[in-house]
């Protein structure tokens, strides 16, 4: 009896836990055709799955019709899969999410159905797995990720912004079509940062201060899904999501979605403004 109620703790405990990670999540993304089928929304499982999203507080889209930007960062949504192990008697299934990587983020329980119309099996096999999210109401909240800790050496960097007129012409972004730089998002700035800082002599310091920038090369910082992008304040100006594609991330930052790329030795920044195609070129350290 004791064993029965420390594993039924246990259980609700990480189901508690899973629910919580969903909050770090905007959207949940239905695809319009689930793997197994031969058709769109068949037997209404896309419609049925939509529907109990929403009832759960969720921002459901369907994969057709993602917002803007969500379409600049899938990273921000969840994809909807089903765990089908239907028999030839019986329809079980759970729901499954997963992240951008293809990470499982949350399963709901398995729910079943005996039902011979395949129609009704599935929406009571449906209904039943959307019993694990009961009680549970979504409430979006973006992870912390400026609370990552910046460690970078950027010491050499800093004096060679001196050595000639050229090098301090150079900026962070070098950008192509003309237009304002979003404001950067703050981060806390490390002790090791701050004593390397301190160490820069004054020449040094004042000579960067003419050059009219210090964000002159951007230092990449691993995260669970890519990298953080920081100046030398130190500030976080870009997010990096790995895709599936080696050398290709989702950028985002304040007020911009897009791709980073590598092209020519170069890496490139490209997103739409509006209708407005640009690229920027990045100037970052790996």
């Amino acid at each position: 009896m004791k064993f029965l109620v420390v594993f039924l703790f246990t259980v609700i405990g990480f189901q508690a836990f899973s629910q919580a990670e969903l909050n770090e999540y905007k959207y949940i993304i239905v695809p319009q055709k689930f793997d197994g089928f031969k058709k769109e929304n068949q037997f209404q499982t896309s419609t049925l799955i939509k529907y109990f999203f929403v009832q759960n507080g969720f921002n459901t889209v369907y994969d057709n019709a993602l917002p803007q930007d969500l379409n600049g960062d899938r990273c921000l949504g969840l994809m909807v899969n089903l765990a089908d192990d239907s028999s030839l008697f019986s329809t079980k299934l759970a729901i499954v999410l997963k992240d951008c990587q293809g990470n499982e983020v949350y399963r709901t329980g398995q729910g079943s159905s005996k039902s011979k119309d395949y129609k009704l099996a599935y929406r009571e096999a449906i209904s039943k797995a959307f019993n694990s999210l009961n009680g549970f109401t979504h409430e979006y909240t973006p992870k912390e990720s400026g609370n990552e800790p910046v460690t970078i050496s950027f010491k050499d960097d800093v004096k060679n912004l001196a050595v000639d007129d050229t090098t301090k012409e150079k900026a962070i972004v070098e950008v192509k079509e003309e237009l304002p730089m979003a404001p950067s998002k703050p981060s806390e700035a490390v002790n090791e940062v701050k004593e390397s800082v301190a160490q820069i002599n004054n020449e040094t310091q004042d000579e960067v201060s003419k050059a009219g920038d210090t964000r002159l090369t951007l230092y990449a910082q691993q995260t669970p899904t890519g990298y953080q992008l920081v100046d030398t304040t130190p500030s976080i100006q870009f997010y990096l999501r790995k895709t599936s594609v080696e050398g290709v991330y989702l950028a985002s930052n304040k007020s911009k979605n897009g791709l980073v790329f590598l092209k020519d030795n170069q890496w490139v920044f490209e997103y739409y403004e509006g209708n407005k195609h640009i690229k920027e070129v990045l100037l970052i350290k790996f």
